[in-house]
């Protein structure tokens, strides 16, 4: 696999992370494959400014989440930079959600991570109440090479667990702020 840079002190070389949303409030926290809690956010700040910032247990913002205009594009950009790392493209239809993770530098295809399941797709956005509903998006390399998975575990509180293959080569810390954004937007 290849080395993932740190961003903000944060270490995103793992391979496993969980991604929890909390019943009250609209906060979400990031965990390594220990249990150690390593970021968290927001999302009720993004409606209003734009920006989803995530935060270390410090309180300090280590990235964030930038919307592109007024199309389906964010930005993931690290909080000592204006550059971005990755961009976001979601490609919605009524039965399939997949986003595309771009390079922020190049706009080279690095991964795209998408839903698996369009039955289950249609009633968790369609249907109240089917949100809970648990389902896996894939995660694949820019070849179509399957490099990982983000699956919602069912719960009462909105849980994903984050797993990358290890020995692949992928642009790892892009596609892992990715997957930790990927909740708060859908």
């Amino acid at each position: 696999m290849a080395s993932a840079e740190v961003i903000g002190g944060i270490d995103l070389s793992g391979v496993t992370y969980r991604i929890e949303q909390s019943l009250l409030g609209n906060t979400y926290s990031v965990y390594d494959g220990g249990g150690e809690l390593l970021l968290r956010a927001d999302p009720r700040r993004f409606d209003s400014h734009r920006e989803l910032p995530f935060r270390d247990t410090d309180g300090e913002e280590v990235f964030r989440v930038e919307a592109n205009g007024f199309g389906d594009g964010y930005s993931v950009v690290p909080a000592d930079s204006d550059r971005p790392v990755a961009i976001l493209e979601r490609n919605f239809s009524p039965l399939q959600h997949r986003w595309r993770v771009r390079h922020g530098s190049d706009d080279q295809l690095l991964a795209t991570i998408e839903a698996q399941g369009p039955v289950v797709e249609f009633f968790r956005y369609y249907v109240p109440m089917m949100g809970i509903l648990p389902h896996t998006y894939t995660i694949e390399s820019a070849d179509g090479s399957a490099i990982g998975e983000l699956s919602r575990r069912f719960s009462v509180s909105d849980t994903y667990e984050l797993a990358l293959d290890r020995g692949v080569e992928l642009p790892h810390t892009a596609v892992v702020l990715a997957a930790f954004a990927l909740d708060a937007l859908d």
